[in-house]
């Protein structure tokens, strides 16, 4: 497991950009792993949303996930979407600027330019009046190589704040 890249708030940003998704050496990962944690917005109601690039152009079709949504309360939901154009992330709930929102996620054959990129998420949010988390993934039907990774809101608002690290490891 290597560290790629960590991104830290020092001024709100619309978006959060990985566009190295190699080692130093210019060597691809066969998986990456994305850790985020206490990721805020400017706003309210808004959601998080990761879209992949691909040759530098941000890709704005052709998701498919579907996400188990759990709620403190004990109640659950089933979210899912054939060919989206949000991305990835936690589809399907709000947050405020009062909560924050913090995950784990895992992409697959991003570097590969015969296969399909997936994701595999395990994220979680807080509000003032609620907790949520949600277990899901996802792929982007496009066997391209995926050069980058895009994190933003919904709404087009900044982040309040964020910490986020991209990591990759080889199966060799």
């Amino acid at each position: 497991l290597e560290l790629i890249e960590t991104k830290n708030y020092d001024s709100a940003v619309a978006a959060i950009n990985f566009n190295v998704l190699k080692d130093k050496f210019g060597v691809g990962y066969d998986v990456h792993f994305m850790t985020i944690n206490n990721m805020t917005p400017t706003g309210n109601n808004v959601r998080p949303r990761i879209r992949f690039l691909i040759g530098g152009v941000e890709q704005t079709a052709s998701y498919n996930w579907a996400y188990k949504q759990l709620t403190a309360s004990g109640s659950a939901l089933e979210i899912q979407s054939g060919s989206s154009t949000v991305g990835f992330l936690e589809a399907n709930f709000e947050i405020e600027s009062a909560g924050y929102s913090a995950g784990h996620y895992h992409f697959y054959n991003l570097l590969d330019s015969t296969r399909y990129s997936f994701m595999n998420a395990l994220a979680g949010r807080s509000s003032s009046s609620s907790i949520i988390k949600e277990v899901g993934g996802g792929v982007l039907q496009d066997d391209s190589e995926v050069d980058g990774i895009k994190l933003f809101w919904s709404d087009g608002g900044n982040f309040a704040s964020y910490n986020v690290s991209l990591y990759g490891y080889r199966y060799k």
